[in-house]
């Protein structure tokens, strides 16, 4: 799934969700002439620990927001900076 061309106040950016062998990859590039901030937030089975891949990085367990719902968890992810007409590569596994 693909969003091409959201704004964020006058920049835009592109948005990629994809299905993965062992999870799922968000890629979030800029077409911003400045770098900008992002919080990413996915949505997994209770139960489950999905582990954060931020970059290639592993992201501690700490810094991750889980709330569970009516059997729905929900991880929100640290705010990240992306770079000026840079792609952020974030995977859950």
């Amino acid at each position: 799934m693909a969003f091409r061309g959201p704004r964020s106040a006058d920049d835009r950016f592109d948005l990629e969700v994809e299905r993965v062998a062992d999870g799922v990859e968000m890629r979030v590039t800029s077409h911003a002439t400045a770098e900008y901030q992002v919080a990413l937030r996915w949505d997994a089975p209770a139960g489950t620990t999905p582990t954060v891949e931020s970059d290639g990085v592993a992201v501690p367990a700490a810094d991750i927001t889980r709330v569970t719902h009516f059997g729905q968890q929900s991880l929100t992810l640290p705010v990240t900076v992306v770079a000026a007409s840079a792609t952020l590569r974030v995977v859950v596994r």
